[in-house]
């Protein structure tokens, strides 16, 4: 009876967490891209290395990421960009009638009609 009336933990959490707006991200990932322009077009200026690494360190906090590259990736997946250098998503986006994309594979949907 009293194992009846206790209550008990699920044996497994659901695992929740809140994303980023894709909106802030994809403003973010435009400056980060930017940035990582200027820094590579001039090295040696330490103030445009200091703020790509602030947009680097901000990317990775909202996406949870401990590194960059799978910070960039996350949000690139998250706001649908298939390559680098695009922020929308690829093939429909540009031609309607393309088949869908599915985020982060090379694999197509194909059309039920």
């Amino acid at each position: 009876m009293d194992e009846a009336r206790s209550a008990t933990e699920p044996a497994e959490r659901p695992y929740t967490r809140l994303l980023p707006d894709p909106g802030t991200i994809g403003d973010l990932l435009k400056r980060h891209r930017a940035l990582r322009r200027r820094a590579l077009a001039a090295p040696e200026d330490a103030a445009v290395r200091d703020e790509l690494d602030d947009a680097t360190y901000t990317l990775c906090v909202l996406m949870g990421r401990r590194n960059a590259h799978t910070a960039l990736r996350s949000a690139e997946l998250l706001i649908g960009a298939e390559w680098l250098g695009t922020t929308t998503r690829a093939g429909r986006d540009r031609n309607p009638d393309a088949p869908h994309r599915f985020r982060g594979t090379g694999t197509h949907r194909r059309s039920s009609s």
